[in-house]
């Protein structure tokens, strides 16, 4: 799928997201959330690829926390929310971030929309990150290849995902 048709589903999804796929999304955080809770949290910056809507309040649990989507309709609904420092509206496949140890990578069921390139310089870098994977998208094999080969350890598997963490610090 194109990007611009991409951005146009979410933008068109943002209203009705939580009401289609709020359950299935908040089952995940669940997930994620009960890693952080094993973690100090409490001085790093989260930033959040394809925060949507906003599922959980992360401004609760970090630092700072920065949501990323490239849904400006989802970007406006998380808005309203109050669960992010700032938000930025970003196509993830072009988005730079910087290495730091003080940083947490949080994607849920975003990384099988992006290009192999992308997932792959996320993935190598050397920073705290949870990740949730749709594996259906290109196999339960593959998304355990390509996390484990860079240093992640698989947590669980929840609905269609499949969860993946790596922690440094």
């Amino acid at each position: 799928m194109k990007k611009e048709s991409i951005e146009d589903f979410y933008d068109q999804l943002a209203k009705n997201y939580l009401e289609l796929y709020g359950e299935e999304q908040r089952e995940k955080w669940e997930e994620v959330l009960k890693i952080l809770s094993k973690l100090e949290t409490k001085n790093k910056i989260c930033l959040e690829l394809g925060c949507g809507v906003g599922i959980v309040n992360l401004k609760k649990l970090f630092k700072l926390s920065i949501g990323v989507d490239i849904s400006f309709e989802s970007l406006r609904i998380a808005k309203e929310k109050n669960y992010y420092d700032f938000l930025i509206k970003a196509d993830l496949d072009y988005f730079k971030v910087c290495k730091t140890k003080n940083l947490f990578l949080i994607s849920v069921s975003v990384l099988q929309n992006l290009s192999e390139e992308a997932i792959e310089k996320i993935l190598k870098l050397n920073t705290n990150q949870i990740h949730s994977v749709m594996f259906k998208s290109k196999g339960e094999n593959y998304w355990k290849e390509i996390f484990l080969k860079n240093g992640f350890r698989f947590e669980k598997k929840v609905k269609n995902d499949l969860i993946f963490s790596k922690i440094i610090s």
